[in-house]
Order: C-alpha cells, then structure tokens, then sequence
C-alpha cells in the first residue's frame, strides 16, 4: 500500500480528475459560480506560504490554514489530533509513513481547500455587529 505514496503519476490523475469535476460543478452553478472557484484559487495561491509555514507545527497560525482545521475541509483533524507526537519536535513530527504520500496529500490539500473556499465566497452569513446592533451580510470566509 505504501508503494502508492510515491507514485507522482497517481497524485497528478488525482488533481486532473477532482480539478475536472470541480470544474464542472462550477459550470452547473450548484454550489458555486465560476467566479467563486477563480476567487478560491486566487485566495488559495495568496495563503500558500502561510499553509507552507504552519507544516509541522501542532497549532497553525494562517488563516487558511486554520478554516481548514475548523471546518474539517480536509477530513482529517480528528487524525492528526490522533497523531499528535507531544515528545517529538519539528522535523521529527514529519518522519512517518504518511509522509511518502507527500504527492497525493498537497494535491488533496489544494483540492478540498479550494472546494471549501469557493463554497465560503458563495455562502452568505449574518453578523451581528455587538456595539451598533446592526446585522451586516458578508460571505463566509471573511466572517471567519
């Protein structure tokens, strides 16, 4: 099973195949427009080297980063809670099994991240503003 992780053409179909059908959901207008998904890419391309720097570290500090951890984009916080290595620091955290999946695993990153983003950019949320009382509508990523 571990011979997957670094096949690099198994990650790229994985990223062509969910790239095409993410597109195409845009393109129905289901859950999101085109402009949604070129926001997400466009915000995503933004928080990268926040997403770069959180790697690693037990709690992230970007923004995107932490929507993810929040919303559960990636459908993995309950394992890496699972895995927390508490005597383990930086790097060492990184040396495991999971790590030969490298490929697959960005790609998926960029996949549900992007999802997730443009389904926040279509979602419109009501705040409460505490000090006018005045309920102001934004979408949801810039609620959070």
């Amino acid at each position: 099973m571990n011979s997957l992780g670094i096949n690099v053409l198994a990650g790229f179909a994985n990223i062509g195949i969910s790239a095409f059908v993410t597109n195409t959901e845009a393109f129905t207008k289901d859950f999101f427009k085109k402009g949604d998904l070129a926001w997400a890419d466009k915000t995503y391309g933004n928080e990268l080297l926040d997403v770069l720097g959180d790697i690693g570290r037990r709690f992230p500090k970007g923004k995107l980063s932490l929507f993810n951890r929040y919303f559960d984009t990636i459908s993995d916080h309950e394992n890496s809670l699972r895995n927390i290595k508490i005597d383990k620091k930086g790097f060492s955290r990184l040396l495991n099994t999971s790590t030969l999946f490298f490929m697959t695993n960005c790609g998926e990153h960029w996949i549900q991240s992007r999802l997730a983003l443009a389904q926040a950019k279509s979602t419109t949320v009501n705040i409460l503003d505490k000090s006018t009382g005045e309920v102001k509508q934004m979408n949801l990523w810039d609620a959070t």
